[in-house]
Parts: C-alpha cells; sequence; structure tokens
C-alpha cells in the first residue's frame, strides 16, 4: 500500500479550509481575511522580505495527513502582537510558538469541519524560517487556499493519506 500524500486543497475541502482560516484569523487573532484573487495575492507576495512555514501532522481512525501553511514573518509578529495585546514586537521564542499555534488551532478548526465524526490527534507543530525572498515556500507542491490576513499574504493547504491509507 502506497503512503503518498495527496494534496486535498481546493476542490474537496476548500470552503471548510476557508472558514477555518476566516474563524481562527478573524476570532482568535483580530485579523481580517480576504480570500484572494492570484493577482492581489501575487502582489502581496511581492512585499514580502521573509517567510516563515508551518506543518501538523495528523492521524485519526478513518484519515491522516498534515496541514501546511506560510505566511510572511512581519504578519506573523503582528499575529502575536494581536494575540497577546503585546505593546511591543514579541521574541523569537514566542513568534514560533504563535506560528504553531495558529498552524495547531487551524488545523483543528478544519479537521472539525471536514469530518465531525472522527477523532484526530495532533502532533506538535513544526516551525521554521526560509530564506528571505518573495517567492511562497512548498507552494508549487500543492494547490494552496491564497488569503490575504490583514492585507498580507497567507498560503495554507492540506494533504491527506487516502481513506484507510497508515
Amino acid at each position: 500500500m502506497s503512503s503518498t500524500l495527496s494534496p486535498v486543497t481546493p476542490t474537496e475541502c476548500r470552503d471548510e479550509l476557508a472558514a477555518a482560516l476566516v474563524a481562527v484569523g478573524e476570532q482568535s487573532f483580530f485579523g481580517y481575511v480576504n480570500l484572494a484573487a492570484d493577482k492581489e495575492f501575487a502582489a502581496a507576495v511581492a512585499t514580502v522580505h521573509q517567510w516563515m512555514t508551518a506543518q501538523v501532522d495528523f492521524r485519526g481512525t478513518q484519515r491522516s495527513g498534515r496541514l501546511q501553511m506560510a505566511l510572511p514573518a512581519a504578519l506573523a509578529g503582528d499575529m502575536l502582537e494581536a494575540f497577546l495585546g503585546l505593546a511591543e514586537p514579541g521574541t523569537a521564542p514566542e513568534l514560533t510558538d504563535m506560528i504553531g499555534e495558529f498552524a495547531n488551532m487551524l488545523c483543528g478548526h478544519w479537521l472539525t469541519q471536514r469530518f465531525p465524526t472522527t477523532s484526530f490527534a495532533l502532533a506538535r507543530p513544526v516551525v521554521g524560517s526560509d530564506e528571505p525572498g518573495p517567492q511562497v515556500p512548498w507552494v508549487a507542491a500543492a494547490a494552496p487556499l491564497l488569503a490575504l490576513l490583514n492585507e498580507q499574504p497567507v498560503a495554507v493547504w492540506v494533504e491527506c493519506l487516502p481513506e484507510g491509507g497508515a
């Protein structure tokens, strides 16, 4: 049996993933989420100096996979300040924890909407900082949901093992 992950974004779960991004981005991080058209997203990407990435693996009784996301480091700082109510920028470890928590919340919300009768275990988020530049990390490998959070680009995608896959 193959364990190849396959993207399930956007055709199978775009609506649930978008709803999760709006709910988590707006309710927990006090941001404004706008699903981006390609031109809007490309224009926002051109202004990015450095990206942060996060991945959350999940395992359930019927389905397993991962949620991945990429967002500008500057947006991550703004989100940390909003989430914790900080008056000044947080530390690098706080920023890493916050991006992991954002990915974790997004994954949990999406899974609850997509598979409401299935229990899942979420792995500890893996957060990274990519080389500076306007190219979105990982996006070439998947069909991401493209959005703007506070007018800054966010790309989110999900890959799942087929039902019954391990």
